[in-house]
């Protein structure tokens, strides 16, 4: 048995990961959605193997675009990547971060629902629309989605709704945000 080390254990995964990409590479272009999916995350990774934004982005389009299977993530994805843009791979184009956006809200993805409510609420990529905000924040909130219920008692807060600031920003606490507490003492402060 050969002995091992770090060198040949290090070629053994490069061997893997190339194999591994070898497949879903094949798979993907075959229009396998859940390999589309996968390759992106592959390409837009920072694995030490291969990094390729335009790349990751175009298969995560394809997977949330696909005709018989769309897939939530990859919307999500190719939202996020189109709202932050990326200056030599991936240009910044909030109504295309809508659209994916849109689409993972569709396919019921709690990331793209807060994300597509943020910008509702500050009218990037779409008109400002407070109302539409607050129903996406309260569709990820009742996914249990932590940001979604820290956003949502944020806007109440913002239109001085201080009872049910108080009430999601409790929520967000028992879901884990960060800065949920410091926020729901502040919100008790005023009167309710």
């Amino acid at each position: 048995m050969k002995e091992l080390t770090s060198d040949t254990m290090v070629r053994g995964r490069e061997k893997i990961c190339c194999e591994t990409f070898q497949l879903l590479l094949a798979a993907a272009n075959e229009g396998v959605v859940d390999a589309q999916y996968n390759l992106a995350v592959l390409l837009e990774g920072d694995n030490g193997f291969l990094h390729d934004s335009k790349a990751a982005l175009r298969y995560y389009c394809q997977a949330a675009e696909h005709a018989h299977e769309p897939h939530a993530k990859a919307a999500f994805a190719a939202g996020r990547l189109y709202f932050s843009g990326d200056a030599t791979d991936c240009p910044k184009d909030l109504s295309r971060a809508h659209y994916y956006y849109s689409i993972g809200v569709r396919l019921r993805d709690a990331n793209a629902m807060n994300a597509l409510g943020i910008l509702y609420e500050t009218g990037q990529g779409c008109p400002q629309d407070y109302e539409r905000a607050l129903e996406l924040f309260q569709q990820a909130e009742e996914m249990d989605h932590v940001h979604g219920a820290f956003n949502l008692a944020s806007l109440y807060y913002s239109v001085q709704d201080y009872t049910k600031a108080q009430e999601y920003f409790r929520r967000a606490l028992e879901l884990g945000h960060p800065w949920a507490k410091q926020h729901l003492i502040q919100t008790r402060q005023h009167k309710v």
